[in-house]
């Protein structure tokens, strides 16, 4: 159960905040040169969906950090609380509280029309304070082999940023084409 609650809240991070990063700054380049209605109702759509997905991730986080101490030996327990009160206590809050407050404010329509702020936002969205540490602690000198190479091509990582961006917009066109249906059986009844 842990596992399952654990890929759910995997899957948020990575195809719903990291994409909604990615398709921000495409929304705003792209909206910076055409105008149009239907590029408005797409990011109005979009902003509901991580609003949605920000309180999902919350109670699934909620959910699966009491079911991990109620789970665990004492050990355990003695070490969560530890990462979760200790010195560190940040790093262990930080992160989920931030996506959480952020998807919150972008219901705000103040908050969702300035372009500095989605900016900031898209940022925080897409890089984590757990990757910056890891990519950081893993550029140590200790910790480089002595023949370092990364095979991370150009076209990969292109590919792997429209496959984002494309699989955030079909949830998109999915929700939208869900709630003008929803309303019109409502408006017929």
């Amino acid at each position: 159960m842990v596992e399952n609650l654990d890929l759910v809240l995997q899957i948020i991070r990575v195809d719903l905040f990291i994409a909604f990063g990615l398709y921000t700054i495409v929304y705003l380049i792209i909206s910076s040169f055409i105008k149009n209605e239907i590029i408005n109702v797409i990011d109005e759509t979009s902003n509901k969906i991580i609003s949605f997905a920000g309180i999902v991730f919350l109670l699934i986080w909620i959910s699966l950090l009491f079911k991990s101490y109620f789970e665990s030996s004492e050990f355990e327990k003695s070490g969560m609380i530890q990462r979760m009160f200790g010195k560190y206590w940040f790093g262990y809050w930080l992160q989920p509280i931030l996506w959480i407050s952020l998807s919150q404010l972008l219901r705000l329509k103040k908050v969702r029309k300035q372009k500095i702020l989605r900016i900031i936002f898209s940022i925080f969205f897409m890089v984590s304070i757990e990757q910056c540490i890891i990519i950081l602690t893993s550029f140590e000198r200790d910790y480089l082999p002595s023949s370092y190479s990364f095979n991370f091509t150009f076209i990969e990582l292109i590919i792997g940023i429209l496959t984002k961006i494309c699989f955030f917009l079909v949830i998109v066109m999915l929700y939208f084409y869900l709630e003008k249906k929803l309303k019109s059986i409502l408006n017929k009844t």
